[in-house]
């Protein structure tokens, strides 16, 4: 555990953009898409959903969970072109980015998971342990975000079963018409991929859900 200097923002402060930021959220929701881990995290001034993976996605991030207070050191944020919100993205070692997590009303030097064996330790975190781990009301709108990534995963997994069929439909197509639609498939599989994009897909639901 090393000691240094950080300046830390608070959610409705964050800028989309190429900066990097240190900041801390406690975790109101979370569940896997695709090979990242989505979590939404709020503190006293608002929230966001925050997309979590490993360098590479080597490995899976694993051990946190719901109700603990997490503080992010040099994560991005961008903004989601389909609900013109923003999100979070960290990129675990990725250009010095890290995480340290705590429990529920925990001691600040003893936390529960932690991305790197040299942690910094800041003079607030204590403070924001505290302060953060009291059981704050959920806004309609959190609740909403909450319900949509529920929505989103029943959708995906209704998908999985109707793309299986449908992939079946298409090999028979396919040798019927003896491989003259090659074009048309391509670019079938090229918007394919861009639709079944999971960020694309939730963005869609959230503009669905807030018209």
């Amino acid at each position: 555990m090393s000691k240094a200097i950080y300046e830390y923002h608070k959610i409705n402060e964050l800028i989309p953009g190429p900066s990097r930021w240190n900041f801390y959220g406690k975790i109101i929701f979370m569940c896997n898409i695709a090979d990242q881990l989505l979590l939404l995290l709020k503190d006293e001034t608002s929230s966001m959903y925050v997309y979590m993976n490993s360098k590479d996605n080597k490995e899976p991030i694993v051990g946190l969970k719901l109700r603990q207070v997490i503080r992010i050191h040099r994560g991005n944020v961008r903004r989601n072109p389909t609900t013109n919100t923003k999100e979070g993205v960290v990129q675990v070692e990725m250009a010095g980015c890290h995480f340290v997590a705590w429990p529920h009303l925990g001691d600040a030097n003893n936390p529960i998971l932690k991305s790197s064996k040299n942690w910094t330790k800041s003079d607030i975190d204590q403070e924001k342990v505290s302060e953060l781990g009291n059981d704050q009301p959920i806004t309609t709108a959190e609740g909403l975000a909450i319900q949509l990534v529920e929505i989103f995963l029943d959708y995906k997994k209704k998908q999985f079963f109707r793309s299986a069929i449908g992939r079946r439909h298409e090999t028979m197509k396919q040798f019927e018409a003896g491989g003259t639609c090659r074009k048309l498939r391509a670019n079938r599989i090229l918007r394919g991929k861009l639709e079944n994009s999971p960020r694309y897909q939730l963005g869609m639901l959230w503009k669905w859900t807030s018209e």
